[in-house]
Protein backbone atom coordinates (compact mmCIF):
# COMPACT_ATOMS: atom_id res chain seq x y z
CA UNK A 1 0.00 0.00 0.00
CA UNK A 2 1.22 3.41 -0.61
CA UNK A 3 1.68 5.79 2.30
CA UNK A 4 1.73 9.80 2.30
CA UNK A 5 4.89 10.87 4.11
CA UNK A 6 4.57 14.34 6.10
CA UNK A 7 8.16 15.07 6.31
CA UNK A 8 9.07 16.69 10.21
CA UNK A 9 10.51 20.22 10.07
CA UNK A 10 12.67 21.68 12.42
CA UNK A 11 12.85 25.50 13.21
CA UNK A 12 15.12 26.93 14.79
CA UNK A 13 14.69 30.99 15.00
CA UNK A 14 14.49 31.80 11.18
CA UNK A 15 16.81 28.84 9.64
CA UNK A 16 15.10 26.17 8.71
CA UNK A 17 17.05 23.08 7.08
CA UNK A 18 15.74 20.29 4.73
CA UNK A 19 16.88 17.31 3.31
CA UNK A 20 15.38 15.68 0.38
CA UNK A 21 17.18 12.60 -1.85
CA UNK A 22 20.18 12.48 0.35
CA UNK A 23 20.81 16.62 -0.18
CA UNK A 24 20.30 19.26 2.29
CA UNK A 25 19.55 22.75 1.56
CA UNK A 26 18.27 25.86 3.79
CA UNK A 27 17.11 27.62 0.55
CA UNK A 28 13.83 29.17 0.16
CA UNK A 29 11.78 27.57 -3.19
CA UNK A 30 9.47 25.41 -3.64
CA UNK A 31 10.24 21.56 -4.36
CA UNK A 32 7.32 19.67 -6.30
CA UNK A 33 6.54 16.54 -3.99
CA UNK A 34 7.60 13.33 -4.94
CA UNK A 35 6.82 9.70 -5.04
CA UNK A 36 9.37 7.40 -3.67
CA UNK A 37 10.91 5.06 -1.14
CA UNK A 38 13.13 5.60 2.18
CA UNK A 39 16.04 3.20 1.85
CA UNK A 40 19.11 2.11 4.22
CA UNK A 41 22.32 3.22 3.36
CA UNK A 42 24.87 0.23 2.34
CA UNK A 43 26.57 -1.38 5.20
CA UNK A 44 29.41 0.87 6.68
CA UNK A 45 27.85 3.79 4.29
CA UNK A 46 26.33 7.03 5.27
CA UNK A 47 25.49 10.47 4.99
CA UNK A 48 23.07 13.16 5.13
CA UNK A 49 19.32 12.24 5.00
CA UNK A 50 17.51 11.00 7.64
CA UNK A 51 17.61 9.40 11.05
CA UNK A 52 14.71 6.88 10.80
CA UNK A 53 13.24 4.52 8.31
CA UNK A 54 10.05 6.89 7.79
CA UNK A 55 13.04 9.29 6.83
CA UNK A 56 11.16 11.81 9.03
CA UNK A 57 14.21 12.84 11.08
CA UNK A 58 16.76 14.90 9.40
CA UNK A 59 20.14 14.97 9.70
CA UNK A 60 23.40 16.51 8.04
CA UNK A 61 25.66 13.31 8.51
CA UNK A 62 25.66 10.08 10.08
CA UNK A 63 22.36 9.29 8.34
CA UNK A 64 20.93 5.75 8.04
CA UNK A 65 18.42 6.46 5.66
CA UNK A 66 17.72 8.33 2.74
CA UNK A 67 15.39 9.36 0.01
CA UNK A 68 15.37 7.64 -3.24
CA UNK A 69 12.69 9.59 -5.76
CA UNK A 70 10.67 7.28 -8.05
CA UNK A 71 9.34 3.79 -8.27
CA UNK A 72 11.20 0.63 -7.92
CA UNK A 73 11.23 -2.56 -10.18
CA UNK A 74 7.49 -3.08 -9.40
CA UNK A 75 5.53 0.09 -10.44
CA UNK A 76 2.31 -1.61 -11.14
CA UNK A 77 -0.80 -0.87 -9.00
CA UNK A 78 -4.39 -1.78 -8.86
CA UNK A 79 -7.60 0.59 -7.33
CA UNK A 80 -11.16 0.22 -6.55
CA UNK A 81 -13.53 1.77 -4.72
CA UNK A 82 -17.86 1.47 -3.80
CA UNK A 83 -19.96 3.56 -5.68
CA UNK A 84 -19.53 6.43 -8.39
CA UNK A 85 -21.64 9.79 -8.77
CA UNK A 86 -21.22 12.38 -10.89
CA UNK A 87 -22.82 15.77 -10.03
CA UNK A 88 -23.25 18.88 -11.88
CA UNK A 89 -22.88 22.66 -10.98
CA UNK A 90 -24.55 25.40 -12.94
CA UNK A 91 -22.22 28.20 -11.43
CA UNK A 92 -25.17 29.63 -8.86
CA UNK A 93 -24.90 29.22 -5.43
CA UNK A 94 -28.09 27.52 -4.35
CA UNK A 95 -27.18 26.24 -0.55
CA UNK A 96 -28.80 23.10 -1.79
CA UNK A 97 -27.04 19.80 -2.00
CA UNK A 98 -26.38 18.65 -5.57
CA UNK A 99 -28.29 15.47 -6.80
CA UNK A 100 -26.09 12.55 -8.90
CA UNK A 101 -26.60 13.19 -13.06
CA UNK A 102 -25.04 9.55 -12.75
CA UNK A 103 -24.66 6.75 -10.64
CA UNK A 104 -22.52 3.58 -10.63
CA UNK A 105 -21.82 0.94 -8.27
CA UNK A 106 -17.94 0.55 -8.47
CA UNK A 107 -15.02 1.63 -10.38
CA UNK A 108 -11.81 -0.21 -10.77
CA UNK A 109 -8.25 1.29 -12.30
CA UNK A 110 -5.10 -0.15 -12.70
CA UNK A 111 -1.63 1.70 -13.22
CA UNK A 112 1.81 2.27 -13.02
CA UNK A 113 3.97 4.97 -11.08
CA UNK A 114 6.15 6.33 -14.09
CA UNK A 115 8.30 8.97 -12.60
CA UNK A 116 9.81 10.85 -9.26
CA UNK A 117 5.67 12.59 -9.60
CA UNK A 118 3.80 10.92 -12.43
CA UNK A 119 1.43 7.66 -13.15
CA UNK A 120 -0.21 6.77 -15.91
CA UNK A 121 -3.57 4.47 -15.47
CA UNK A 122 -6.72 2.89 -17.10
CA UNK A 123 -10.35 4.18 -15.17
CA UNK A 124 -13.51 1.96 -15.55
CA UNK A 125 -16.93 2.55 -14.04
CA UNK A 126 -19.32 0.07 -13.85
CA UNK A 127 -22.76 -0.52 -13.26
CA UNK A 128 -23.38 3.50 -14.67
CA UNK A 129 -26.92 4.00 -14.61
CA UNK A 130 -29.03 7.76 -15.55
CA UNK A 131 -32.75 7.29 -13.83
CA UNK A 132 -33.20 4.00 -15.19
CA UNK A 133 -31.31 4.03 -18.36
CA UNK A 134 -27.84 2.16 -18.37
CA UNK A 135 -24.61 4.04 -19.82
CA UNK A 136 -21.65 2.48 -21.67
CA UNK A 137 -19.19 3.06 -23.70
CA UNK A 138 -18.78 2.21 -27.35
CA UNK A 139 -17.76 -0.88 -27.04
CA UNK A 140 -18.28 -2.07 -23.65
CA UNK A 141 -20.26 -3.62 -21.80
CA UNK A 142 -23.85 -2.86 -20.33
CA UNK A 143 -23.42 -0.25 -17.83
CA UNK A 144 -19.60 0.06 -18.55
CA UNK A 145 -18.23 3.64 -18.52
CA UNK A 146 -14.16 3.58 -19.90
CA UNK A 147 -12.27 6.61 -19.43
CA UNK A 148 -9.30 7.63 -21.67
CA UNK A 149 -5.75 6.98 -20.53
CA UNK A 150 -5.14 9.21 -18.11
CA UNK A 151 -1.62 10.45 -17.13
CA UNK A 152 -1.19 11.26 -13.36
CA UNK A 153 0.90 14.15 -11.80
CA UNK A 154 1.53 14.42 -7.63
CA UNK A 155 0.77 17.44 -6.42
CA UNK A 156 0.11 19.85 -3.58
CA UNK A 157 -2.91 21.93 -2.43
CA UNK A 158 -0.30 24.66 -0.66
CA UNK A 159 3.07 25.52 -1.67
CA UNK A 160 4.72 26.14 1.44
CA UNK A 161 5.04 23.83 4.64
CA UNK A 162 3.24 20.53 3.37
CA UNK A 163 0.31 20.20 2.06
CA UNK A 164 -2.26 17.64 1.19
CA UNK A 165 -1.20 15.61 -1.58
CA UNK A 166 -2.87 15.31 -4.28
CA UNK A 167 -2.96 13.62 -8.00
CA UNK A 168 -3.94 15.75 -11.32
CA UNK A 169 -5.58 13.00 -13.54
CA UNK A 170 -5.87 14.13 -17.26
CA UNK A 171 -6.11 12.60 -20.76
CA UNK A 172 -3.97 13.48 -23.76
CA UNK A 173 -3.88 17.03 -25.00
CA UNK A 174 -7.19 17.49 -26.86
CA UNK A 175 -9.02 14.50 -25.45
CA UNK A 176 -11.88 14.00 -23.31
CA UNK A 177 -12.27 12.35 -19.84
CA UNK A 178 -14.78 10.16 -21.00
CA UNK A 179 -17.44 9.77 -24.03
CA UNK A 180 -20.38 7.42 -23.43
CA UNK A 181 -24.22 7.21 -24.20
CA UNK A 182 -27.25 6.49 -21.69
CA UNK A 183 -29.81 4.66 -23.87
CA UNK A 184 -29.31 7.11 -26.70
CA UNK A 185 -28.65 10.24 -24.75
CA UNK A 186 -24.86 11.53 -25.14
CA UNK A 187 -22.87 12.30 -21.90
CA UNK A 188 -19.13 13.66 -22.33
CA UNK A 189 -16.61 14.76 -19.60
CA UNK A 190 -13.76 17.13 -20.26
CA UNK A 191 -11.68 18.82 -18.29
CA UNK A 192 -9.25 17.12 -15.27
CA UNK A 193 -9.88 15.73 -11.79
CA UNK A 194 -7.79 16.52 -8.64
CA UNK A 195 -7.84 12.87 -6.43
CA UNK A 196 -6.84 13.01 -3.17
CA UNK A 197 -4.35 10.86 -1.32
CA UNK A 198 -5.12 10.12 2.33
CA UNK A 199 -3.91 7.75 4.49
CA UNK A 200 -5.56 6.14 7.17
CA UNK A 201 -3.60 6.09 11.35
CA UNK A 202 -2.25 3.06 11.15
CA UNK A 203 -0.42 3.42 8.02
CA UNK A 204 -1.20 -0.04 6.55
CA UNK A 205 -3.72 1.40 3.86
CA UNK A 206 -4.38 4.37 1.78
CA UNK A 207 -7.94 5.43 0.34
CA UNK A 208 -8.71 6.75 -2.71
CA UNK A 209 -10.74 9.91 -2.30
CA UNK A 210 -12.73 11.95 -5.04
CA UNK A 211 -14.96 14.31 -3.44
CA UNK A 212 -17.10 17.57 -4.36
CA UNK A 213 -18.46 20.05 -2.87
CA UNK A 214 -22.22 20.91 -1.45
CA UNK A 215 -23.36 22.63 -5.10
CA UNK A 216 -22.04 19.41 -7.11
CA UNK A 217 -18.17 20.52 -8.30
CA UNK A 218 -15.12 19.18 -7.92
CA UNK A 219 -12.74 19.97 -4.40
CA UNK A 220 -9.90 20.66 -4.58
CA UNK A 221 -10.69 22.86 -7.62
CA UNK A 222 -7.43 23.88 -7.99
CA UNK A 223 -3.67 23.28 -6.88
CA UNK A 224 -0.91 25.60 -6.20
CA UNK A 225 1.18 27.31 -7.22
CA UNK A 226 -0.84 27.96 -9.63
CA UNK A 227 -3.17 30.67 -9.20
CA UNK A 228 -6.29 29.17 -7.24
CA UNK A 229 -8.28 32.28 -7.26
CA UNK A 230 -8.36 32.06 -11.06
CA UNK A 231 -11.37 30.53 -12.64
CA UNK A 232 -8.74 29.39 -15.97
CA UNK A 233 -6.51 27.40 -13.02
CA UNK A 234 -9.48 24.92 -12.29
CA UNK A 235 -8.61 21.60 -12.56
CA UNK A 236 -11.77 19.98 -12.47
CA UNK A 237 -14.36 18.16 -14.72
CA UNK A 238 -17.22 19.80 -16.93
CA UNK A 239 -19.70 17.47 -17.98
CA UNK A 240 -22.49 17.68 -20.80
CA UNK A 241 -25.75 15.83 -21.29
CA UNK A 242 -27.24 15.39 -24.81
CA UNK A 243 -25.36 18.19 -26.17
CA UNK A 244 -26.19 20.71 -23.97
CA UNK A 245 -23.67 23.00 -21.61
CA UNK A 246 -20.45 22.27 -20.23
CA UNK A 247 -21.44 22.42 -16.47
CA UNK A 248 -18.89 22.41 -13.62
CA UNK A 249 -18.85 18.73 -12.43
CA UNK A 250 -18.02 16.46 -10.03
CA UNK A 251 -16.82 12.59 -9.15
CA UNK A 252 -17.04 11.38 -5.88
CA UNK A 253 -15.73 7.85 -4.68
CA UNK A 254 -13.93 6.57 -2.29
CA UNK A 255 -11.47 3.03 -1.97
CA UNK A 256 -8.51 1.82 -1.72
CA UNK A 257 -5.55 1.68 -3.42
CA UNK A 258 -2.33 -1.40 -3.44
CA UNK A 259 0.92 -0.69 -5.20
CA UNK A 260 2.83 -4.03 -6.52
CA UNK A 261 5.65 -2.40 -4.27
CA UNK A 262 5.71 0.16 -1.29
CA UNK A 263 5.65 3.78 -2.58
CA UNK A 264 4.93 6.90 -0.20
CA UNK A 265 4.51 10.09 -1.11
CA UNK A 266 6.81 13.18 -0.16
CA UNK A 267 5.25 16.20 0.67
CA UNK A 268 7.59 18.15 2.38
CA UNK A 269 7.86 21.98 0.71
CA UNK A 270 11.35 23.40 1.44
CA UNK A 271 10.71 27.16 2.82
Amino acid sequence: MRKLRLAVIAAAVMTTALVSAGTASASSRFVAPEFGHCVKYPRGESGSGYADAACTGVVVSGARYHWLAGPGSKPGFTASTGSVALTQWSGRITGKKAKPVLTCSASRTTGEFTGANSESLELTLTGCTTGSAACQSTGASAGEVQFAPLEGLLVTDKDEYWGLALVRWSPALGSALASFECAGTSVLIEGAILHVIKRDKTLSSEAELLRVGKEGAQEPSCYEPMACGETGAWQIPFSSIGGGPMLFSGLSAAGTQSDEEAIEADTRQEI
